[in-house]
C-alpha cells in the first residue's frame, strides 16, 4: 500500500522549532560554563596525587596514594569549618603561629596565591601581596615535587616565608611553616621518635586537644615524626631535610572543625624575631607495614626511599 503522508501545521513547526533552539542554547550554555569553570591543578606520579584549589592553589584538597598492594587511599586531606571566601577554616598546607590563637597566620582561609610553575611532577605556588578581603599578607612561595621508582610514595615540600626587615615580634613560640592536616578519624596517633633515635612514643590524639609542643632533646630527636592509622598501620612520616639549621619544636595537635590530626613542625622564633625570608624543607613519606615494617618502626628507622 501507498505510504500516507501527513501534513503538519505551520504553528506546530514553529513549536518544534523553538523547542530545538532552546535546547541548542542550553547546551551551548552549559559547555560554555564547563570551558570557563577553573580548573584544580594537579601533580602525580605512579603512587601519589596531589590537587590543589584553583583560587588559593596554597590549599591542597585532595591527596591520594597507592600503597604496596595496589590499594588506593581514598582523600587524605582534612579540612572543615566556616568559609572566608573560597577558603574552610582549617585545611591542608596552612601556615601560622604556635600555639594556636598565636600570630603570624601566613596561610589561613582567605589567603590567595597563583600557580607560577607546573609540570606532570611539580607545582610552584606564589602567594599574593594581599588576600581575598584586599588585606596585605606575607609573601609565601610554596613548591612541591614528587618523584619515580623508589621514592615514589614521597613529596618534598620546600616553603619560603617572606618576612622582612620589618617583620615584628610575634606572641607565642614561633610558626608552624607547612601543616599536612590528616583525619584524626583514621590517624589517630602521632609516633615520636626519641632523642637517640632507637626507640618511639606513641601518642594518642586524644590527649592534645590544644598544642602539645616538643622539644628537640631525650624525647624526640627533632628530625621526624609519623602520624599513624592503627587499624591499616598506613603510616604518613614528615620529615625534615637534614640541611635545615633553624631550631624547632614539635606539636601534636587535633582540631575539632576538621576533625583532624594537625602534628607539625614548629620553627622557633629567634629572640629579635624574623628579619629575613626563611626555607623550610620538608617531606612526606606515606608507607604501609610493608614497606615499612612495625619492627622498622619500633626501632625508629625510616623506611627506604624516603629523604633526600
Amino acid at each position: 500500500m501507498p505510504a500516507t503522508l501527513r501534513l503538519v501545521e505551520p504553528r506546530r513547526i514553529a513549536t518544534l522549532l523553538a523547542v530545538l533552539v532552546t535546547l541548542g542554547a542550553a547546551s551551548t550554555g552549559a559547555a560554555q560554563a564547563r570551558a570557563s569553570a577553573p580548573i584544580s591543578p594537579q601533580v602525580q606520579n605512579s603512587r601519589l596525587g596531589i590537587v590543589l584549589d584553583p583560587t588559593d592553589p596554597e590549599r591542597v584538597t585532595s591527596l591520594t596514594w597507592i600503597d604496596s598492594n595496589g590499594n588506593s587511599s581514598g582523600n587524605l586531606v582534612a579540612e572543615g569549618g566556616p568559609f572566608m571566601c573560597t577558603d574552610p577554616r582549617e585545611f591542608f598546607g596552612q601556615s601560622y603561629g604556635a600555639p594556636e590563637g598565636n600570630l603570624p597566620n601566613l596561610v589561613v582561609a582567605g589567603h590567595l596565591a597563583t600557580l607560577s610553575e607546573k609540570s606532570a611532577k611539580k607545582a610552584t605556588v606564589k602567594g599574593g601581596a594581599v588576600d581575598c578581603l584586599n588585606v596585605a599578607q606575607t609573601r609565601v612561595t610554596t613548591s612541591y615535587q614528587l618523584f619515580s621508582e623508589s621514592r615514589a610514595s614521597e613529596v618534598r615540600i620546600t616553603r619560603t616565608l617572606g618576612f622582612g626587615k620589618h617583620t615584628p615580634l610575634f606572641s607565642g613560640v614561633g610558626v608552624r611553616p607547612y601543616v599536612p592536616r590528616v583525619p584524626v578519624g583514621d590517624f589517630s596517633i602521632t609516633l615520636v621518635p626519641n632523642g637517640a633515635s632507637n626507640g618511639v612514643t606513641y601518642v594518642s590524639l586524644g590527649s592534645c586537644s590544644s598544642d602539645c609542643l616538643t622539644p628537640v632533646g631525650a624525647g624526640w630527636n627533632g628530625s621526624w615524626f609519623a602520624d599513624i592509622d592503627p587499624p591499616s598501620g598506613d603510616a604518613m612520616i614528615v620529615l625534615r631535610d637534614p640541611a635545615m639549621t633553624s631550631p624547632v619544636d614539635m606539636t601534636i595537635n587535633e582540631d575539632d572543625l576538621s576533625s583532624s590530626n594537625l602534628s607539625s613542625f614548629v620553627l622557633l622564633q629567634p629572640d629579635g624575631g624574623w628579619h629575613a625570608a626563611v626555607q623550610e624543607v620538608e617531606y612526606l613519606c606515606f608507607e604501609d607495614l610493608s614497606s615499612w615494617p612495625q619492627a622498622k618502626r619500633d626501632a625508629a628507622k625510616l623506611p627506604a626511599g624516603c629523604g633526600p
